[in-house]
């Protein structure tokens, strides 16, 4: 468990590492309302050959949580800045769902600071493309529900029903302590504010990621799960 500052944003970012400083080095982001925890089983793996970073964006887990600076370029920023921070010259970059738009605006703009790229569920299909779909639908379709008559038990109990059923209650509990602050009451709110979830959300429905592919010169693995 780490923090370090980075030196263009000025903004405390919390991060945890897999491996040997000596391998080379490879990024991972989580996605919109996610944490780094959501690495843990794959990292150890990666770590094998990598020496494997993970951190939680503005706003989300343990990173700092500042009121503005929910803007691509400002995300793309703390980016930079956690990478430069590190030392990193061209690091594999990998990200999840958001983190992958993330990962791929990084790989565009810097080109030369990417020595591969992977998007796992994200930066390849833009919602624009597809029918009949609006900013408005997207709004409406995905603003996360009000959980704050929920209590952790409730969200534990929730989550071990969904996607990460096959998961140890262990874990998912962790993974919601990461992602929810308790109350005195008891009951929980997301550490990723409602305002702050759309900002980010609205990035995603404008990002071109075809755009921004062209400007990509690194190798790209993307990987689409189906239902």
């Amino acid at each position: 468990e780490h923090t370090i500052r980075t030196p263009n944003t000025g903004l405390d970012l919390h991060y945890r590492t897999w491996g040997k400083e000596s391998a080379p080095p490879l990024v991972l982001i989580h996605g919109l309302a996610s944490t780094s925890l959501i690495w843990d089983f794959v990292a150890p793996i990666l770590a094998e050959s990598y020496f494997v970073v993970a951190y939680d964006q503005r706003g989300h887990a343990l990173s700092a949580k500042p009121a503005d600076g929910y803007d691509l370029p400002t995300m793309l920023a703390d980016l930079v800045g956690f990478i430069d921070a590190l030392q990193f010259k061209k690091p594999v970059v990998v990200g999840h769902s958001w983190g992958a738009n993330l990962a791929l605006a990084y790989a565009a703009a810097n080109p030369e600071r990417c020595s591969a790229l992977v998007l796992v569920d994200g930066g390849i299909l833009d919602f624009q493309d597809m029918p009949g779909t609006t900013w408005e639908k997207v709004k409406r379709e995905l603003t996360p529900p009000d959980l704050s008559r929920f209590t952790l038990t409730d969200m534990v109990n929730r989550m071990r029903e969904g996607v990460l059923s096959s998961l140890s209650p262990q874990f998912i509990e962790q993974y919601a302590r990461s992602i929810m602050d308790v109350q005195p009451d008891g009951t929980i709110r997301a550490r990723l504010t409602l305002d702050r979830h759309l900002d980010i959300l609205r990035i995603i429905y404008d990002m071109r990621s075809v755009d921004l592919l062209a400007q990509v010169k690194c190798p790209v693995l993307a990987v689409q799960a189906i239902d």
